[in-house]
């Protein structure tokens, strides 16, 4: 079922390229026929993917689109807490700032400037560790931007 459901998606995705929003709206009905937020895998990933192609289609009708979602609230301080939970609870990642870190360090030897592309990086941790250990070197200030904030230490 899972190869049926990606072969829908993509019918869909392709319906709503072209402008086709009828036949999009159908393969969306047959998609959500099958899919759920609590299935296997591949159902819970083409339900995710169904609620944005259909969001897509949706902001094509921007009134009906805004109207729609003017009382959604965004539940940052969920999320925020299960990075946090994550980010204590696996020390992988924190052992890959460390050493991603350590490479930026090692690469930036002689350098005064530096820049971080950050990506839009929700945890700010492996940046704070890293301004912290350019400060402590002895080479002297650094100025690093970060994409387009300009930090001195």
């Amino acid at each position: 079922m899972g190869l049926y459901l990606i072969h829908l998606l993509l019918t869909c995705a392709n319906h709503v390229a072209n402008g086709s929003l009828e036949n999009a709206n159908i393969a969306l009905e047959r998609i959500s026929q099958l899919n759920s937020p609590d299935g296997d895998t591949m159902q819970r990933i083409t339900a995710h993917f169904t609620e944005a192609l259909a969001d897509r289609i949706l902001k094509a009708w921007s009134g009906l689109h805004k109207a729609l979602n003017s009382t959604r609230v965004p539940l940052v301080s969920e999320e925020v807490l299960i990075q946090k939970l994550f980010f204590e609870m696996l020390p992988f990642l924190k052992m890959s700032f460390l050493l991603t870190n350590q490479a930026i360090i090692e690469a930036m030897s002689g350098e005064k400037m530096v820049h971080v592309i950050g990506l839009n990086a929700a945890e700010p941790m492996q940046w704070i560790a890293l301004i912290q250990a350019l400060s402590a070197r002895a080479e002297g200030q650094y100025t690093i931007q970060f994409n387009s904030e300009i930090i001195r230490v």
